[in-house]
């Protein structure tokens, strides 16, 4: 075999070893730096004692790596109680730094750091799939919550999220930080819509192609600029109208200001008009009125 094959070979199988490694399961070791059974035991008691004094309310813990062969330091790390939904933006778990080369002065160095938090020991199984898989931490870098992560602003201010997805450039569709954004913005009308659903008692009135007659108040009027109609293909602005009866049902219709000159927020209505539709926005049901008119 060639010089260039024998470099191929050796390769070849050491990629097909490190692909071996990586399917371990969660019963089988990864292994510890060169410890003794009994410095491993009495490492095991120190965490232990140090973890039944550690604060319960206190979310996450931190973690001194004992494994890797050819690791120089014990290192160590702080894994945070993160809510799932916001997982894939936030770096976890975070490296906060080497302890020391000598496994009981390494842990005797952790807990004098945090004594309220509880520790864990990363060997074995536990470490699998962690170390080398955090997520990228992504921050405004424009705006009022410039140097702010996602997750802080959505908690802030959930709805800067949808204004965001709505301006957004469709040329950076696909960056990293659109994503991100669009992924906040559909959380914030997962949780409206959830919210509504729970709260709201609109009901949907008459039936689909039937007849409405009867007084409603004003409460929205929004204005959609340049707007397409779907059947003509004219841009036009129309006039997006919200309203309501005395039970609190709610309805929408379109471009009332054509037969009501002057309507706006807050104006009571004699009207009468065909119900097209039932739609549910936002979780919240809406009759839809079309043909409207004044009675």
């Amino acid at each position: 075999m060639n010089t260039f094959g024998s470099i191929f070979e050796k390769t070849f199988n050491r990629h097909k070893q490190l692909l071996n490694e990586s399917s371990l399961s969660m019963n089988e070791s990864l292994e510890w730096k060169d410890v003794s059974e009994e410095d491993k035991n009495k490492v095991y008691d120190m965490v232990k004692n140090h973890n039944e004094k550690a604060d319960p309310t206190i979310k996450g813990y931190y973690a001194i790596d004992v494994t890797g062969k050819y690791q120089v330091y014990y290192t160590f790390w702080r894994f945070k109680d993160i809510d799932a939904r916001f997982a894939k933006f936030i770096k976890n778990p975070i490296y906060m730094g080497n302890l020391t080369t000598d496994l009981i002065t390494a842990v005797e160095k952790a807990i004098s750091r945090v004594p309220n938090v509880r520790i864990d020991i990363w060997s074995d199984a536990s470490k699998h799939n962690l170390i080398g898989k955090t997520k990228d931490n992504i921050t405004f870098t424009f705006g009022k919550y410039r140097g702010k992560t996602l997750p802080e602003v959505y908690l802030e201010n959930p709805g800067y999220f949808a204004f965001l997805a709505k301006n957004a450039d469709p040329k950076y569709a696909g960056s990293k930080m659109n994503v991100a954004i669009q992924f906040f913005s559909d959380l914030y009308f997962e949780e409206m819509t959830n919210k509504n659903r729970e709260t709201s008692t609109s009901k949907f009135v008459g039936e689909v192609g039937g007849r409405f007659s009867g007084e409603l108040e004003v409460y929205n009027v929004k204005v959609y600029k340049n707007s397409v109609n779907s059947f003509t293909g004219v841009v036009t602005d129309v006039s997006c109208y919200k309203l309501k009866d005395a039970d609190g049902n709610k309805f929408v219709s379109y471009g009332l200001e054509k037969k009501m000159p002057g309507i706006k927020v807050g104006d009571k209505i004699n009207i009468q008009g065909k119900i097209k539709n039932h739609k549910e926005m936002v979780g919240i049901n809406f009759t839809v009125l079309g043909y409207v008119k004044p009675i």
